[in-house]
């Protein structure tokens, strides 16, 4: 995900998670779900899910103009120098993505530092409280009631009674708690330990990580309130089962709100935060409850319709991934989606009607692959009429590797563009390439008959010793000439092809290699060929080495061919199919 599409993404999750958790709020109302339990999984769930957004849905893939990246696909191949040299360091200025990812950046780092420095205190806390010893009968009662112990500590340090740790649990009570009544105590004393048997502080940490991370959304810091509210319900309900006494229950946190006994910020499970004092005392005070039918039904219907809300959400506030840089080329048929684990694959020929018509865009088929891999059946999904036929014949001959493939159905999008001047270039090339092919046959005719009416002349017993060497002679320069002949045809082509068959000499000096190419065969191919041969760029070609590459090519794939191009300081290796 680059700079520049950072903030398009994290605008579009926060919409995301604003629309899913409104909606989440509104049904909890609208069902009226009254039942602590059931409402901490209601929002721990819908927690989660918004943290599992980004990986359960299709990301719009936005195919970005080559820039520095295409320079250095183009040059990868050369040796190192011409590519240091040809992709030099550029100064650049700051962009306003990169602005806002470092904004938030410096926001997590804070509130992560933040966390550790509650940490050290939590830490230090410890170490500097007294152990409270004796316990008073309160707390002790408290401990054979929950069934769970931990350590009690006082200290003057907290304004309100907080628990921490999981191996060694920690209560840290404020003097005022000492004084309180034995029921009071013993109430507290409950609802901390409850905390402690539920490991209710990894939960603390968990969220803290999350506001963290998403420090700057609104709906997350909702989120996570209304879970810390569900769970200290929870816990309520959980002591005054326990304890048997709600109003006693209700009298202690009055108690410790009218001592004004609140923590400061920790990492730490609080017996009581000031904003949630009038909810959870509405709560307990409340009689009703709903019937487990009931409870059933609401959450079951709120599920469903959470789930239009998140595919409503996901539709309209897409998120985006930067697809494979489209590098710009004169191809007028570019496969831009679908190349990945592509052994060979032709491109289509472009139909002369559309030329004529001026029809191009994109055409985007899905394949059905046999267990080799290959194309045993497709179908196009869209795209312009004029191109569909000959899109759909050329993918039935795709190959891709099935060992990298995770399913049996691909898609595949090919760009048609209409290339300025029509076919004018390829029917030139046509025309001058028969012409080579005509020159050469004309010239082995013309050479075959000349060896025929020498052969002749030597057989005529008429023919004098000094006519025959003449004749032998002009036979030599006949074949000179013919080889000379090919060998400059074989230069204007730049075309020679290499099989495992090759006479011995065809190497000699033992060029180098200066590039390799790949056409109708996928990069990963051509890499995944030269891996296996053991070559790279600047490595010398040799016969063997030329055999070894064509078997190892035909090991692979047995479409796939070699070919080798003469140029300056070496040779261009060319990596296609048959």
């Amino acid at each position: 995900m680059t700079a520049h599409i950072s903030p398009v993404n994290i605008a579009s999750f926060g919409m995301q998670v604003t629309v899913i958790v409104a909606a989440g709020a509104l049904l909890l109302r609208a069902f009226r779900i009254d039942a602590p339990g059931a409402i901490l999984a209601y929002w721990r769930t819908l927690l989660l899910a918004c943290l599992m957004l980004p990986l359960c849905q299709p990301w719009n893939k936005v195919m970005l103009p080559a820039t520095t990246s295409a320079v250095a696909a183009v040059t990868s191949t050369l040796p190192t120098s011409r590519v240091t040299a040809a992709t030099p360091a550029l100064p650049r200025e700051w962009q306003g993505g990169e602005l806002l990812l470092l904004v938030l950046a410096a926001g997590i780092a804070a509130r992560v530092l933040w966390l550790a420095i509650g940490a050290y205190g939590l830490w230090r806390l410890r170490r500097r409280s007294r152990s409270l010893d004796p316990l008073p009968d309160g707390i002790s009662r408290a401990q054979v009631r929950v069934g769970v112990g931990a350590g009690f500590y006082v200290s003057d340090q907290v304004s309100g009674p907080i628990t921490f740790g999981v191996i060694r649990p920690a209560v840290v009570l404020p003097p005022a708690i000492c004084g309180m009544p034995p029921h009071v105590q013993e109430a507290i004393a409950c609802h901390e330990l409850l905390h402690v048997r539920r490991r209710d502080w990894l939960h603390e940490i968990f969220e803290e990580a999350v506001v963290a991370v998403l420090w700057f959304h609104p709906a997350v810091w909702v989120l996570i309130g209304r879970i810390r509210l569900a769970r200290e319900q929870v816990v309520d309900e959980a002591t005054i089962q326990l304890t048997d006494s709600r109003e006693r229950y209700v009298e202690s946190l009055l108690a410790v709100a009218r001592a004004r006994l609140f923590p400061s910020f920790s990492p730490a499970s609080p017996f009581l935060r000031r904003h949630l004092l009038k909810k959870r005392v509405a709560r307990i005070l409340q009689e009703s409850t709903m019937t487990t039918r009931k409870l059933i039904a609401s959450l079951t219907a709120s599920a469903a319709a959470l789930a239009l809300a998140a595919t409503f959400a996901v539709r309209s506030f897409p998120l985006e991934a930067q697809g494979r840089t489209v590098t710009p080329s004169d191809d007028p048929i570019q496969l831009v989606q679908g190349g990945e684990h592509l052994l060979h694959g032709e491109r289509p020929e472009y139909p002369r009607r559309a030329i004529d018509q001026k029809v191009e865009g994109d055409v985007q088929v899905e394949m059905t692959l046999n267990e080799r891999g290959e194309v045993s059946d497709a179908r196009v999904l869209s795209g312009p009429e004029e191109l569909r036929k000959a899109t759909l014949e050329s993918v039935l001959q795709w190959h891709y590797s099935p060992a990298a493939l995770a399913s049996t159905v691909t898609q595949a999008t090919l760009r048609f563009h209409v290339p300025p001047g029509g076919f004018e270039k390829e029917e030139k090339k046509e025309l001058e390439e028969l012409e080579v092919s005509l020159h050469k046959v004309e010239f082995d005719k013309l050479a075959e008959h000349r060896m025929k009416e020498i052969e002749a002349a030597l057989a005529d017993s008429a023919t004098t010793p000094h006519q025959r060497d003449e004749l032998k002679m002009m036979a030599l320069k006949i074949r000179a000439e013919r080889e000379a002949s090919f060998e400059t045809l074989e230069d204007k082509t730049h075309v020679f092809a290499v099989s495992t068959n090759r006479k011995v000499g065809q190497f000699e000096g033992s060029p180098r290699l200066v590039q390799v190419r790949a056409e109708r065969v996928s990069a990963d191919t051509a890499k995944e060929v030269m891996n296996q041969a053991g070559i790279s760029v600047g490595d010398q070609i040799t016969e063997e080495t030329a055999k070894r590459i064509a078997q190892v090519a035909a090991t692979m794939d047995e479409h796939v061919r070699v070919e080798y191009e003469k140029a300056r300081g070496g040779i261009v290796m060319t990596i296609l199919t048959k």
